[in-house]
């Protein structure tokens, strides 16, 4: 990325680059991004000892839509309908409120929340509005860490070391509840068998950690090996976290009711070759030692860790992939299934394209819907009926900017 500070140009040395930034920083500069003209105004933001340079709020789509700080118009994304309410940006501190839709304490009596989803998806879980569910957190931390995103060069660079650590970082300098979301995230490192033992024991250390009080909840976030019987109940076996104390426990109706929930994905898991289904889980840790699930989502990854929902949407973006193009997939939120939202946007061409596909079980209500959709946008659109072969896929008329990145 280029960037101006001043009405001088940020060197692209990473140690020059860091004097300039920590400089601007102390002095409460604005920056400028020079992704495009007019160059949209940046701030810059202290977590830990990194700055970093971060959009202004409601901003994201004046940048260039391949700019690292491009952020979907509310039409491509179910982000735009908890912008500014359940995610709250103060550029001053460089931090960010969250809104919740679930607790991160177990009250006694309460009965374990259902499974977590968008209201027509995954089963009527109503989220109180303006908050995030289960789900819309997992999918915010997905686009924070830019994961929805794609170009060649990450070809054969996601793997779950990536994901891990652009978690964690996403998760930085956000808070919840009165608490930094950090101190209750967990995302488990990736397991090798050499290290078993120490990364057992840092693993033991962290849920000590993420334990403040007995009735504390925090976040699990994991992809899914099994969700299986248990003697009493059923549990769900997560990746990179082997061991008979690592998984995390339900009561049977709890599992049963995820199983029906989350069938449809499952099933589609089962089909697409590489493809995963990551996990988010509020849970306590019993006296015991054994991990407790109270309320638990889902998302459905290809072998890129894109996020996808149908055939279709793994023949699109498997598509893009192979061909090398260069692409934002839409996260939904809160958005239920029958509201019309982009698949992804094509970032390669002039002004960018803005992709629908049209599920095979549409209601009558959904083209009426997507249509007003789209004569309300200002993005070009390109639409696939699910039932019909897959239209021609405009061919790119950008070539991939090679600005480095500053780095502090």
């Amino acid at each position: 990325m280029r960037y101006r500070i001043g009405g001088k140009e940020v060197p692209t040395d990473p140690g020059a680059a860091l004097a300039a930034l920590r400089a601007a920083y102390a002095k409460k500069q604005r920056v400028e991004c020079l992704c495009t003209d007019p160059a949209p105004l940046c701030y810059l933001a202290k977590i830990g000892e990194t700055i970093i340079v971060k959009r202004m709020p409601n901003t994201g789509a004046r940048h260039d839509p391949e700019c690292e700080h491009y952020e979907a118009p509310p039409e491509l994304s179910g982000r735009g309908e908890v912008e500014g309410t359940a995610i709250k940006e103060n550029e001053e501190e460089g931090t960010t409120e969250l809104r919740l839709g679930f607790p991160l304490s177990k009250v006694a009596g309460r009965a374990p929340p259902a499974p977590s989803g968008t209201e027509k998806t995954e089963g009527d879980v109503v989220v109180e509005k303006g908050k995030l569910s289960l789900q819309a957190t997992l999918h915010y931390l997905w686009e924070q860490a830019g994961f929805n995103r794609w170009t060649p060069a990450f070809a054969g660079k996601r793997r779950w070391a990536t994901i891990h650590k652009y978690l964690l970082e996403a998760a930085a300098g956000k808070h919840a509840k009165r608490r930094h979301l950090s101190d209750v995230l967990f995302v488990p490192e990736p397991y090798v068998v050499d290290k078993a033992d120490d990364i057992a024991a840092a693993r033991r250390r962290r849920f000590a950690e993420l334990r403040p009080e007995k009735n504390s909840l925090f976040l699990v976030v994991a992809p899914l090996k099994d969700l299986a019987p248990s003697q009493f109940g059923m549990k769900l076996v997560l990746k990179h976290m082997p061991g008979k104390q690592e998984p995390l426990y339900l009561t049977k109706a709890a599992g049963e009711t995820l199983q029906k929930r989350y069938a449809a994905m499952m099933q589609l898991a089962q089909a697409l070759e590489g493809s995963q289904i990551i996990v988010i889980a509020t849970v306590q840790q019993a006296e015991s030692g054994v991990l407790n699930a109270d309320t638990v989502a889902m998302m459905l990854v290809d072998k890129h860790f894109l996020p996808v929902d149908s055939f279709e949407d793994a023949d699109l973006t498997n598509a893009l992939v192979a061909d090398e193009r260069r692409f934002v997939k839409g996260l939904r939120y809160n958005l239920s299934r029958s509201t019309p939202m982009a698949t992804l946007q094509l970032t390669d061409v002039a002004g960018s394209l803005a992709m629908y596909l049209i599920p095979r079980d549409a209601d009558e209500l959904f083209r009426p819907k997507l249509e007003s959709l789209m004569a309300e946008s200002s993005i070009p659109s390109w639409t696939w009926e699910s039932t019909e072969p897959m239209p021609a896929i405009p061919p790119p008329t950008s070539t991939e900017r090679a600005y480095p990145r500053p780095s502090a």
